[in-house]
């Protein structure tokens, strides 16, 4: 296990989770392969609601971009929405 997952290990040990759901949506979005614009269309906020709630995830899981995020998703176990959700 590299530095990067070793501190997200310790993270989860403290409890740092994608609590906010809308951090759990953007980042199933996210990792679904949009932009930053699709996701905020998909989930009728504005673009930049989205860019300051991936700055927060980014931030408590220091993580510096999308890839890093897929990553953390995979190994956190989140899950993609099945298509024809409504997520």
């Amino acid at each position: 296990m590299g530095p990067a997952m070793t501190d997200v290990v310790a993270l989860l040990g403290r409890g740092v989770l994608l609590q906010a759901s809308r951090e759990r949506e953007i980042t199933l979005l996210v990792c679904t392969g949009l932009s930053n614009k699709q996701v905020a269309q998909r989930l009728d906020v504005t673009e930049g609601i989205v860019k300051v709630h991936l700055h927060n995830i980014y931030v408590k899981f220091a993580i510096r971009n999308r890839t890093m995020l897929a990553l953390l998703a995979l190994n956190l176990g989140v899950t993609a929405p099945t298509i024809g959700s409504n997520v």
